[in-house]
């Protein structure tokens, strides 16, 4: 599983293509944030906690090994138009966040990285360096140990140390996924709409070069919005027709040797998909939107849907209403997942953090965002990250007259408590 998102990186529409916030919110979410929000950074910044009452964590593993980061420093004050692109934890102590914006309102678009190694308490600001190029990317995964890729809209990149400096790997690159060290690649050009012509890469191991898997998955001209590869073997591709806005799933259990073409759950009317993820090669969670807007800010019937034999059965364990602007989810094991869906603006498309320890049948809800209050309600959230059943962080951009204006939220306890850190930027 990547461990950003993020998502991915972890962002991800309109009720006719599939949503995907850790695919799109780089270009959608940031695009609104950057042209709505000029507001001013400053030194050191304050930390704040908020109670909440949630049912008791269960236990859950850390999901991939330890990294070293530099020293942490305080922010720089700047004026800027900004978001955080992406967010990730590969273990409850160490972190990177990937931001991008206007440093002082305007001019080039700059990009850095924060990074962390006491859980996000204190972050240490890196301008973003890269050989060959220029502009930086938008998502982030840490693979293992200090070796992490970074990559969009179509370049890919590679550290060994922590983030401190970055190589050019490729030039095609559009998703990436990985688990277990072992890498997968996704490239896409699209001439005309309609036209788009995919293919996967796969990577031995860190820092191996790319090369297209055996067979493509015969998908035409449609254009992939998700791409997850929950197991050594196996992944799943999830895409949607031009025009039509049809989707089709599909599925490789033999490394990209051969695909086949799984049955769509979401059989409702007017139903799309907003996000796909996995736990295990068979594992898979997916949350389904359908049926009219149920109000004005983007509410919608949705469906958290499940399957146990790798997409060859599905069935729904839940459903809410949840905002169609970036309704994603995040599974560490069969039973525990976290569910959030990003702000698009305070008070407008709040967001929030769900949270499940069940399977997916019962969903507290563990943090409302960019409504309220209190000062740590007033996040317009744009990335997420979780490594256990207790601990997950939400980044963004804190709306609260007086806050540091990026922020991380922390919570260790499943969301009971939550610590704001401000976000620094280069100096």
């Amino acid at each position: 599983m990547p461990t950003s998102t993020s998502s991915q990186r972890k962002l991800m529409g309109s009720p006719s293509v599939s949503l995907n916030v850790r695919r799109l919110a780089p270009y959608v979410l940031s695009a609104l944030v950057l042209a709505a929000c000029t507001t001013q950074v400053t030194a050191g910044g304050t930390t704040s906690t908020t109670q909440h009452q949630t049912p008791a964590t269960s236990q859950a593993t850390s999901r991939t090994s330890t990294t070293q980061h530099p020293t942490p420093s305080t922010a720089h004050a700047i004026t800027s138009k900004f978001s955080v692109w992406s967010l990730a934890f590969p273990d409850p102590k160490h972190g990177m966040a990937l931001l991008g914006g206007y440093l002082h309102g305007s001019g080039p678009l700059v990009e850095w990285l924060d990074l962390t190694k006491d859980g996000g308490r204190t972050w240490h600001a890196e301008s973003w360096t890269a050989s060959a190029a220029a502009a930086g990317p938008n998502s982030l995964d840490v693979v293992t140990g200090s070796f992490a890729y970074a990559w969009g809209p179509d370049d890919l990149y590679a550290t060994t140390n922590d983030g401190l400096s970055w190589r050019l790997v490729d030039t095609r690159v559009t998703d990436l996924t990985s688990v277990g060290g072992n890498t997968w690649a996704l490239t896409s050009s699209c001439a005309t709409p309609g036209s788009c012509r995919t293919k996967v890469l796969a990577s031995g191991g860190p820092g191996a070069a790319f090369s297209p898997v055996a067979s493509q998955p015969p998908i035409g001209g449609a254009t992939v919005v998700r791409f997850i590869h929950p197991g050594l073997a196996t992944g799943y591709l999830l895409a949607t027709s031009s025009g039509t806005g049809r989707e089709q799933l599909w599925k490789t259990s033999d490394g990209g040797a051969s695909w086949s073409r799984l049955a769509l759950p979401c059989r409702q009317s007017n139903a799309s998909i907003n996000d796909l993820a996995g736990d295990s090669a068979n594992s898979l969670w997916l949350i389904c939107s359908w049926g009219p807007m149920l109000s004005s800010s983007g509410l919608r019937s949705t469906g958290f849907v499940r399957s146990n034999d790798g997409g060859v059965t599905w069935h729904v364990v839940a459903s809410r209403a949840f905002h169609l602007f970036g309704a994603t989810i995040d599974p560490l094991t069969s039973s525990t997942a976290w569910a959030w869906a990003g702000t698009q603006s305070a008070g407008n498309n709040p967001g929030a953090v769900f949270r499940t320890t069940d399977g997916g049948s019962a969903w507290a809800g563990v943090e409302a965002l960019g409504t309220g209050s209190p000062r740590l309600h007033q996040l317009l959230a744009s990335a997420f990250a979780a490594t256990t059943a207790s601990e997950a962080w939400v980044a963004g951009l804190n709306a609260a007259p007086g806050a540091s204006p990026l922020e991380v939220l922390n919570t260790a306890n499943g969301g009971r408590s939550w610590t704001s850190s401000p976000l620094p930027a280069p100096a």
